[in-house]
């Protein structure tokens, strides 16, 4: 989609034409296969982190793209950067990684002089936010407030469901024993990098083999955590969707995961309880008519506008309530000796209730 008030800046979709103009911002790589199914003759400059560059180069390169690597701007995950546009205004612009693996971005922008963000773009999930919260930079961007903050919004009303990866895992390893074979998944070769890592560190670790082209896209993104270790027995096999050999092993289907890379509604509430936008928009995908599904009543409620108004107190209501305060810890800590007539009624009136008690009694 392209920002009508920046139109040269392009997020996630690569252009069939070439402008020289263009800045193409790619944040995750979901759907791009289906995306470049047409090669374009010549690719517009893509800004971008390492790690999703290095992996749509490897893709490109493997469906013989005529691509370089000057096609990409390399940006660092929450550095700032200064953007020059055709028109001879100039933004800046920070990219932030929503994961460890780095390959969900978030794109914050606002004028060079700072002051409140203008945009702030996500169109997938963000698995750990509390990166971002823990980052100086993105703080300092976020505090100033969000003019308006574009999300994906194709789960918006679907309902929320928790994934279990223990549960996942024990299911793959039910589906071994019942089926007397290796299970496989095939996946899209991009987007769901999370949910194999996840997988393993559950049961399944050392026991999950990567095949072909998936393996080597996976390993630009992790390295950290062993999926085959020596000496275990493979259980679960995954590979892209466009290199499906059935072979021995059997299908396990991939809806029985309940994985998507989409956002749901609770990292969607997330976001705008953290940021509080002035206006919240719906993203139009590459491969839509263009039809954006309404923003919720749950999520304009996290609105600034619709947020309740901090009432500040005056320094006549501070001191008016500080005195108050003084005046009843006083009178808590008067002894009865010293109280007033009231209270001195009443010790007397229990006292008596006590004698007439002990006079009946004899």
């Amino acid at each position: 989609m392209r920002i009508k008030e920046y139109p040269e800046i392009v997020f996630d979709v690569i252009p069939k034409l070439y402008e020289q103009q263009t800045k193409v911002f790619i944040t995750n790589l979901c759907e791009m296969e289906q995306q470049l199914e047409r090669l374009p003759k010549k690719l517009c400059k893509m800004y971008t982190t390492r790690p999703l560059a290095e992996q749509l180069f490897l893709y490109l390169s493997t469906r013989h793209a005529d691509i370089t690597k000057k096609d990409f701007h390399i940006v660092q995950d929450s550095e700032p950067f200064k953007l020059q546009l055709s028109t001879g205004h100039s933004l800046q612009v920070m990219f932030c990684a929503g994961s460890e693996l780095g390959n969900t971005l978030m794109v914050l922008i606002r004028k060079p002089k700072g002051g409140r963000m203008l945009y702030y773009y996500s169109a997938v999930q963000q698995f750990d936010l509390c990166r971002s919260i823990r980052n100086a930079n993105y703080i300092e961007w976020i505090r100033e407030g969000t003019e308006l903050i574009l999300l994906n919004l194709q789960q918006v009303e679907a309902p929320f469901r928790p994934v279990d990866y223990d549960e996942i895992a024990r299911n793959i390893t039910a589906f071994n024993k019942a089926k007397q074979a290796v299970a496989r998944i095939k996946l899209p070769l991009f987007g769901y990098e999370q949910l194999v890592k996840k997988l393993a560190a559950t049961v399944l670790r050392g026991q999950i083999e990567l095949l072909g082209s998936y393996a080597e896209s996976y390993s630009i993104l992790c390295t950290d955590t062993p999926l085959r270790l020596p000496n275990h027995v493979v259980r679960l096999q995954i590979c892209a969707r466009s290199e499906w050999n059935l072979s021995s092993c059997s299908s396990f289907q991939l809806y029985t995961v309940n994985w998507s890379p989409v956002p749901h509604r609770v990292n969607l509430i997330q976001l705008c309880s953290l940021l509080r936008p002035l206006h919240i928009n719906g993203i139009v995908g590459y491969h839509t008519s263009g039809y954006v599904p309404p923003v919720p009543d749950y999520l304009k409620q996290l609105k600034l506008g619709n947020s309740p108004k901090l009432q500040l107190p005056t320094l006549e209501s501070l001191t008016a309530q500080s005195e108050q305060q003084a005046q009843s810890q006083s009178k808590q800590q008067i002894s009865p000796r010293t109280s007033n007539p009231t209270p001195k009624a009443t010790v007397v009136l229990s006292k008596k209730k006590k004698l007439d008690f002990v006079d009946d009694d004899d």
